[in-house]
Protein backbone atom coordinates (compact mmCIF):
# COMPACT_ATOMS: atom_id res chain seq x y z
CA UNK A 1 0.00 0.00 0.00
CA UNK A 2 1.40 3.64 -0.70
CA UNK A 3 -0.13 4.75 2.84
CA UNK A 4 2.17 2.52 4.55
CA UNK A 5 4.91 3.33 2.95
CA UNK A 6 4.21 6.99 3.40
CA UNK A 7 3.88 8.69 0.08
CA UNK A 8 0.35 9.95 0.32
CA UNK A 9 1.18 12.25 2.55
CA UNK A 10 3.09 14.51 0.06
CA UNK A 11 0.94 14.52 -2.04
CA UNK A 12 -1.81 15.69 0.04
CA UNK A 13 0.22 18.58 1.52
CA UNK A 14 1.41 19.69 -1.83
CA UNK A 15 -2.46 19.48 -2.77
CA UNK A 16 -3.28 21.55 0.03
CA UNK A 17 -0.72 24.26 -0.36
CA UNK A 18 -1.43 24.40 -4.33
CA UNK A 19 -5.36 24.66 -3.56
CA UNK A 20 -4.02 27.76 -0.33
CA UNK A 21 -2.06 29.42 -3.38
CA UNK A 22 -4.91 29.25 -5.36
CA UNK A 23 -7.63 30.96 -2.67
CA UNK A 24 -5.42 33.10 -1.96
CA UNK A 25 -5.11 34.50 -5.26
CA UNK A 26 -8.69 34.57 -6.43
CA UNK A 27 -9.48 36.68 -3.28
CA UNK A 28 -7.06 39.14 -4.29
CA UNK A 29 -8.37 39.28 -7.59
CA UNK A 30 -11.74 40.26 -6.05
CA UNK A 31 -10.70 42.34 -3.73
CA UNK A 32 -8.78 44.68 -6.74
CA UNK A 33 -12.05 44.29 -9.00
CA UNK A 34 -14.19 45.51 -5.73
CA UNK A 35 -12.14 48.65 -5.24
CA UNK A 36 -12.28 49.27 -8.93
CA UNK A 37 -15.62 49.10 -9.01
CA UNK A 38 -16.14 51.45 -5.94
CA UNK A 39 -13.77 54.09 -7.44
CA UNK A 40 -15.60 53.79 -10.47
CA UNK A 41 -19.02 54.06 -9.17
CA UNK A 42 -17.15 57.74 -6.67
CA UNK A 43 -15.88 59.20 -9.91
CA UNK A 44 -18.81 58.91 -11.96
CA UNK A 45 -21.46 60.01 -8.85
CA UNK A 46 -19.17 62.68 -8.65
CA UNK A 47 -19.07 63.64 -12.84
CA UNK A 48 -23.05 63.16 -12.75
CA UNK A 49 -23.40 65.63 -9.59
CA UNK A 50 -21.24 68.13 -11.62
CA UNK A 51 -23.04 67.32 -15.06
CA UNK A 52 -26.58 68.26 -13.19
CA UNK A 53 -25.15 71.27 -11.53
CA UNK A 54 -23.33 73.06 -14.82
CA UNK A 55 -27.43 72.28 -16.62
CA UNK A 56 -28.81 74.31 -13.65
CA UNK A 57 -26.23 76.82 -13.55
CA UNK A 58 -26.39 77.57 -17.74
CA UNK A 59 -30.44 77.30 -17.13
CA UNK A 60 -30.39 80.60 -14.90
CA UNK A 61 -26.85 82.07 -17.15
CA UNK A 62 -28.46 85.74 -16.72
CA UNK A 63 -27.94 85.26 -12.85
CA UNK A 64 -24.51 83.14 -13.45
CA UNK A 65 -22.67 85.88 -11.64
CA UNK A 66 -24.92 86.34 -8.43
CA UNK A 67 -22.74 84.85 -6.15
CA UNK A 68 -21.85 81.53 -5.03
CA UNK A 69 -24.69 78.70 -4.78
CA UNK A 70 -24.80 75.15 -3.76
CA UNK A 71 -26.99 72.48 -5.16
CA UNK A 72 -27.36 69.58 -2.83
CA UNK A 73 -27.90 65.95 -4.38
CA UNK A 74 -28.43 62.50 -2.04
CA UNK A 75 -24.38 61.69 -2.56
CA UNK A 76 -23.12 65.26 -1.97
CA UNK A 77 -23.31 68.89 -3.15
CA UNK A 78 -21.91 70.97 -6.10
CA UNK A 79 -20.64 74.55 -4.78
CA UNK A 80 -19.50 77.08 -7.36
CA UNK A 81 -18.45 80.37 -7.72
CA UNK A 82 -17.10 82.63 -10.35
CA UNK A 83 -14.04 84.47 -10.73
CA UNK A 84 -13.51 87.48 -13.34
CA UNK A 85 -11.27 86.17 -16.58
CA UNK A 86 -8.63 88.30 -18.47
CA UNK A 87 -10.84 89.08 -21.11
CA UNK A 88 -14.44 90.45 -19.81
CA UNK A 89 -16.65 88.49 -21.85
CA UNK A 90 -15.44 85.58 -20.19
CA UNK A 91 -15.66 84.33 -16.23
CA UNK A 92 -14.64 81.47 -14.63
CA UNK A 93 -17.15 78.82 -13.10
CA UNK A 94 -15.05 76.94 -10.47
CA UNK A 95 -17.31 73.74 -9.37
CA UNK A 96 -16.09 72.50 -6.09
CA UNK A 97 -18.03 68.90 -5.74
CA UNK A 98 -18.02 67.74 -1.93
CA UNK A 99 -18.78 63.79 -1.51
CA UNK A 100 -20.84 62.46 1.48
CA UNK A 101 -17.98 61.22 3.16
CA UNK A 102 -15.78 64.83 2.97
CA UNK A 103 -13.97 64.21 -0.34
CA UNK A 104 -14.18 67.22 -2.52
CA UNK A 105 -12.91 67.78 -6.44
CA UNK A 106 -12.40 71.17 -8.11
CA UNK A 107 -13.11 71.63 -12.05
CA UNK A 108 -13.19 75.14 -13.64
CA UNK A 109 -14.89 76.27 -16.78
CA UNK A 110 -14.63 79.14 -18.77
CA UNK A 111 -17.81 80.56 -19.70
CA UNK A 112 -18.70 83.06 -22.59
CA UNK A 113 -20.96 85.63 -20.97
CA UNK A 114 -22.15 86.98 -24.47
CA UNK A 115 -23.10 83.41 -25.89
CA UNK A 116 -23.75 81.68 -22.20
CA UNK A 117 -21.78 78.73 -23.27
CA UNK A 118 -18.82 77.04 -22.01
CA UNK A 119 -16.13 77.53 -24.01
CA UNK A 120 -13.55 75.06 -22.45
CA UNK A 121 -12.44 73.43 -19.24
CA UNK A 122 -9.50 74.47 -17.60
CA UNK A 123 -7.92 71.47 -15.71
Amino acid sequence: MMNEKGAVYPYVLVFFIILQAAVVWGTGIYLSRYQTSKELTNYYETKVMETLALKKILANAPDIESGPKTYPYSAGKVEYTTKPYEDPQYVILQLTTIKGNGASFTSSFLYNKNNGKIEKALN
